[in-house]
């Protein structure tokens, strides 16, 4: 199961569930999932900051709430900071695709792997197959060009 940055937590915290949230309303929430034995093993987040205050915010948000990885489209320069903190905290940071004018980068699965080149196994891809598909990328064989890099499958197709 998966969490949202831009989705509500309840009415209960009439907020968006992301790391702006207090230490108290993080408690309530992961008690919630626990009671209910629902573990968030991934959040997306579009930007994870590169600033190491903006970036250990996010990662201590994710260690808090039990999130293995994150689906997020960081900026190239972002990433030292991110893979910094990804070592650090355990947690996984896939890079999402959306189509080539949203994600001009990591539209193509070469595009993630050209900035995960060199860096830690923590960060790969978050393969959108809806994304892929409508770009005129096949899956299968962009689940071939990333190899172990694909860290995580997303589906945004239309239902």
């Amino acid at each position: 199961m998966g969490g949202l940055s831009f989705q509500k937590v309840s009415q209960d915290i009439p907020k968006n569930f992301d790391p702006q949230l207090t230490d108290d309303e993080l408690k309530q929430i992961r008690l919630k999932l626990d009671s209910a034995g629902v573990r968030l093993l991934t959040y997306y987040i579009q930007q994870i900051p590169g600033d190491p205050a903006g970036c250990r915010q996010v990662f201590d948000f994710g260690r808090k709430i039990g999130i293995e990885t994150f689906m997020s489209e960081p900026t190239p320069e972002a990433l030292d900071t991110i893979e910094k903190c990804c070592d650090e905290y355990d947690i996984q940071v896939a890079i999402h695709n959306h189509d080539q004018q949203a994600s001009p980068l990591y539209w193509q699965p070469e595009g993630v792997l050209k900035v995960c080149q060199g860096r830690s196994r923590r960060i790969g891809a978050c393969g959108d197959l809806g994304y892929w598909l409508r770009s005129g990328i096949d899956p299968i064989a962009a689940a071939r060009t990333l190899k172990d890099r694909l860290l995580t499958v997303q589906d945004a197709r239309p239902a």
